[in-house]
């Protein structure tokens, strides 16, 4: 039996991401350029809004998780281990 993923994978991700980068260094942001989420969508074999819409929800995610890392090391926490106390870090022993 096959094994069936939902959502984006590492592999799309990266498909994504150098694609945007050769489009990169333009007037306008390539993400928010239709030709190339039809073009991925062909080559992911996704629908071009889905896949778009799913890439975008990933950099949200990516970011909120930035800034929670950079608020804990910020206020004394250790976000390698996850320790928010600044008593806790066992990435220092």
């Amino acid at each position: 039996m096959a094994k069936m993923t939902f959502g984006l994978t590492a592999r799309h991700i990266g498909v994504i991401e150098a694609e945007l980068k050769r489009f990169g260094n333009r007037e306008i942001d390539a993400k928010y350029v239709k030709y190339i989420w039809e073009k991925l969508g062909k080559e992911l074999k996704w629908e071009p809004f889905t896949l778009a819409l799913y890439y975008f929800e990933h950099l949200e995610r990516q970011e909120f998780e930035d800034q929670t890392r950079e608020a804990i090391d910020m206020g004394g926490g250790c976000s390698r281990c996850g320790d928010v106390s600044g008593f806790e870090c066992i990435c220092e022993q």
